[in-house]
């Protein structure tokens, strides 16, 4: 089996069904079919949380922060990121965690299920970005190192309830002899970021320059935003489903990831 094979387009991959990809399906197939049927549901997970908060960064940069303070605008996108975002990285693995297993998923329960994670996930990106900004103040190739190795530390916090250090360490352990294979995944998924900000800055910087006297530009600068952020959704099916694959021997996946029956038993004895 070579992992780093491109989607392939035989007989299994001819219909939307996943019941029935081959043993050896490489997780860039596997992802490419996870995105062929449930795009339209991961993307609804992603705009669910993010478009209200692209809104927000866009209405406070042209209302509300200085046109040069570039540091009070990432300081407010880190934040919204940092409480609300995480909701949609969540929601999107649990909806991940359903189709790799062949079942069906529910906007509904994937919410419920990043909901009730939600600390285990708070708790992973601040030791995740605490590590790597100590690791990168210094000597910057100790911050890299650490965040390849972390790479999976969302997707292992939500499909089995782990919490910060214990994510870590057990990315780690994924990752063990594997720095190579890692990084190529990391640098695919950093990609997509860096692409879907150049692209973003390529038309909306023009565009306030042009059009800058229309107050409605800082709408049409949040929805230009979210299209160009769509193909992150593809980063985190990329990462889950090579999460996946390096966990086959141990499948942790299977041991905390309530049914939609327990989670809503469990929230009705919270209210």
């Amino acid at each position: 089996m070579d992992p780093y094979a491109p989607p392939s387009f035989d007989h299994s991959f001819a219909n939307d069904s996943l019941d029935d990809w081959p043993a050896d399906a490489s997780p860039f197939s596997i992802a490419w079919m996870i995105i062929r049927k449930y795009f339209g549901l991961l993307v609804i997970c992603y705009l669910i949380v993010w478009l209200p908060l692209e809104l927000i960064m866009s209405y406070a940069e042209a209302f509300v922060i200085e046109a040069d303070d570039v540091s009070a605008t990432l300081r407010l996108q880190q934040s919204l990121g940092f409480w609300f975002g995480i909701i949609a990285d969540g929601a999107i693995v649990a909806t991940l965690i359903d189709a790799y297993s062949h079942s069906h998923p529910k906007i509904s329960y994937s919410f419920a299920l990043s909901w009730k994670r939600y600390g285990k996930i708070w708790t992973t990106r601040l030791c995740v970005g605490f590590i790597a900004v100590i690791g990168v103040l210094l000597l910057v190739i100790p911050g890299i190192y650490f965040l390849v190795r972390a790479i999976y530390a969302d997707s292992i916090a939500v499909a089995e309830n782990t919490h910060g250090p214990t994510a870590i360490r057990r990315s780690f352990e994924l990752t063990r002899g594997r720095f190579g294979e890692s990084f190529l995944i990391a640098v695919v998924v950093w990609s997509s970021y860096v692409l879907a900000a150049m692209a973003w800055c390529a038309i909306v910087i023009p565009a306030y320059i042009v059009l800058e006297e229309y107050t409605w530009l800082w709408i049409a600068e949040a929805i230009v935003a979210l299209i160009f952020e769509i193909p992150i959704v593809y980063s985190h099916t990329l990462l889950y489903c090579w999460y996946r694959r390096l966990d086959e021997p141990n499948q942790h996946i299977h041991t905390d990831v309530p049914t939609w029956d327990e989670l809503r038993d469990s929230n009705r004895v919270m209210s």
